[in-house]
């Protein structure tokens, strides 16, 4: 069984020597997606608007394999400190009710220090 790369052409790709996202099979993996806007090279000091982005970063990555949120099986979530996660809970809950996956939430130390929030998904690979 083959597997299909995507890449977006971040530095931390280059970098680090990872890809976005992968397909395998009927599985699309998405890696480390931080609220990092790589139209705007920026990232929002807000902990919901990083959220926010992050998914939308996941969702690029599943558009490329035909896929979208609603695909969702698993997600999970690292947060930089307990207030973040205090906050976030409305934006989760704002997700579109398809998307409702599995989630696993965990404080941890982040790449950088302006990253609040940080997402891996694994989603079901449309025919």
């Amino acid at each position: 069984m083959s597997k299909e790369i995507f890449f977006v052409g971040s530095k931390f790709e280059e970098e680090f020597g990872f890809s976005k996202a992968i397909k395998h099979g009927d599985v699309i993996y998405v890696s480390g997606s931080s609220g990092f806007n790589y139209e705007t090279e920026t990232v929002s000091p807000d902990a919901n608007e990083q959220l926010r982005q992050a998914f939308a970063n996941v969702e690029s990555a599943l558009k490329h394999f035909g896929s979208d949120l609603s695909d969702l099986l698993q997600v999970q979530l690292y947060y930089s400190e307990q207030s973040v996660w205090d906050g976030i809970g409305p934006t989760l809950r704002a997700l579109p009710e398809p998307s409702k996956s599995t989630l696993f939430a965990v404080k941890a130390d982040l790449p950088l220090p302006e990253f609040k929030v940080e997402l891996v998904a694994i989603a079901a690979a449309r025919p």
